[in-house]
Order: structure tokens, then C-alpha cells, then sequence
């Protein structure tokens, strides 16, 4: 039996509140007197530029300062019915890149961050950052609001977590003399182990990747997703899970080096074309609304 979970971007929330990162990090450059770069190509590196040139001229200690700035500045969007067309799905593991609690709110009105039950000693790292609610995990696999030394940013915490997500998954661990990936290969993980970290989902179940651009700043995801393509070429006896990955369809053409890539590293691209529209949000909602049928359809078979 095929197990599913989904990767949910930032495209949900930008289709109801199109606040984009450029902007906020704009803001913080301003409040912190940083001279503003227009071109924002690199947001990991600028997220680096403007938190050392605060920390060089003294306006901070840290860049967790930035990091609770950047908290204040997210939106807090109150139309979630986008977000409970995903969370309604018989998918029980939902990874978001999101730093807010919109899912676990779409999944339980009810919900309260600060109460939330977390279970999770990790400081910095999200390899087991999750919430339970409603008998589904949410892993915010990028750190959490109430953790603001988790949220993921620059390259130096990037590269630090994938060395960690790297350790985690390849090291040999001296009980067992093999790797958490080599006893998954020989069929002697069990379920809970399988699904003990959002790494190792990768790796056990078909993966919707909705709403997340597939960026090639996204360091940790590529890596992955490159690993698990050397994995499966060893391994070709055992059954490979599926990576999904929709992109919207209408006018421009997803870039043709993303394309490639993607392909060669396993990942079956999906095109979505929504109704025709002048507003913006609408033709972003029906898009996502149209996703959502065809995860729908995958999963039911």
C-alpha cells in the first residue's frame, strides 16, 4: 500500500496575501539603515547581507533579532479555505516550508500555537518538527514561529542543516553496523522509523510538491532529492516512491534547466492550467483548486 504526504510551499499563502519575501527583508534593510539591493536573486545570501551589516554597525547582537523582526512582518491570513482543500486530503503527513500555523489551523480551528504539545528538543534543526492535530502531522521543516532560532534563512544555517540532515540519513550507526537508508533498503525500518523524520519521507512515500517554486537556493530539497535518485539506481529491485511536482501552466513555461533537472532526478512534473483570469488571486485560487483534483485522483487510484 503506497503511502502519500504532501510539500506545501509558500504558494498557498501568497495566493490569498501576496506579501513576497523580497518585500519584507526590503523592510528589515530599512529599519536596520542597510543599503537596499534590488536585484534579491539570492535571498539566502541577502538574508546574510543584511544580518551581518547589522550586526557590523551595531543595531544588533544576533540575527535572531532579525529573525523575531521577520515574525512580525509575516501575514496573518484569516481566509483558510485554500489551505483545507489540502488538509481535508487522506494524506496524513504534511511538510511546509512555512513558518506559520495556517495548516494547523485549517485542520482545527481550535488550534493553539503557544499550547501546542511539541515534542521536540531541537534548537536550530526541524528534522522532527512537527505538530500532531487531528491524527496528521504537520512538519515544519524549516523551522516554526515559536522557535525563531529554527526558521531557516541564511546560508549558514542552511549548510549546517544539511550536513545534519546528511549525518542523519548515511550514517553508520555502530548498533546495526549500517545506515538508517541501508536498513531501509533491506526492508528492516519499521513504519514508525520510516516515519520518524520528514528526510526520510522522501525516501518511503509519493511526495506532492504544491506551492514551492523548486527554487535552487533550496539547498536541503535538491540534495535530497539528488541522494535519493543515487539511492534508488542502487537499489532498483526495491519499489521506488513517486515525487510529484505541479507548476502552473499558464503563460510562462517552467524553465527549461529546472525542467531537465527535475527529470533527472526522478521528480514527474505536472502541469496545471487555470481558468483564464485578470485578477490575479482568482487565477492562483482555481489553479490550486485544480491541483487539488489531481491529487485527489492519484491518491484514489
Amino acid at each position: 500500500m503506497r503511502k502519500y504526504a504532501l510539500l506545501i510551499g509558500n504558494g498557498l499563502n501568497r495566493a490569498i496575501d501576496n506579501q513576497a519575501w523580497e518585500e519584507i527583508l526590503k523592510n528589515i534593510a530599512d529599519k536596520y539603515n542597510v543599503k537596499r539591493n534590488k536585484s534579491h536573486k539570492n535571498m539566502p545570501l541577502e538574508f546574510e547581507r543584511i544580518s551581518l551589516a547589522s550586526m557590523d554597525s551595531g543595531y544588533i547582537k544576533s540575527e535572531i533579532e532579525i529573525k523575531k523582526d521577520i515574525i512580525e512582518l509575516l501575514p496573518q491570513i484569516e481566509d483558510l479555505s485554500l489551505h483545507k482543500q489540502y488538509t481535508n486530503l487522506p494524506i496524513s503527513d504534511i511538510m511546509t516550508c512555512n513558518y506559520d500555523y495556517h495548516l494547523e489551523k485549517a485542520l482545527d480551528s481550535q488550534f493553539d500555537e503557544k499550547e501546542a504539545e511539541m515534542k521536540n528538543a531541537e534548537r536550530t534543526n526541524s528534522l522532527f518538527r512537527k505538530k500532531y492535530v487531528k491524527n496528521k502531522r504537520v512538519w515544519h521543516i524549516h523551522g516554526e514561529l515559536n522557535k525563531p532560532s529554527s526558521i531557516c534563512l541564511g546560508y549558514n544555517h542552511y549548510c549546517a542543516y544539511l550536513s545534519r540532515i546528511r549525518e542523519y540519513l548515511t550514517y553508520t550507526m555502530p548498533s546495526v553496523s549500517k545506515s538508517r537508508l541501508k536498513q531501509f533498503a533491506m526492508g528492516e525500518l519499521s513504519q514508525e522509523e520510516k516515519e520518524a523524520s520528514w528526510p526520510m519521507l522522501f525516501f518511503s512515500h509519493d511526495i506532492f510538491v504544491v506551492g514551492f517554486d523548486m527554487s535552487f537556493l533550496e539547498t536541503d530539497i535538491w540534495w535530497l532529492l539528488t541522494y535519493r535518485k543515487h539511492f534508488w539506481l542502487k537499489h532498483r529491485d526495491n519499489k521506488c516512491n513517486k515525487i510529484y511536482y505541479f507548476y502552473n501552466g499558464d503563460g510562462e513555461k517552467i524553465d527549461e534547466e529546472k525542467r531537465c533537472l527535475l527529470e533527472s532526478v526522478g521528480v514527474e512534473i505536472k502541469e496545471v492550467i487555470p481558468e483564464k483570469n485578470e485578477e490575479s488571486e482568482k487565477k492562483w485560487k482555481d489553479f490550486y483548486a485544480k491541483v487539488h483534483l489531481e491529487i485527489q485522483k492519484i491518491v484514489a487510484g
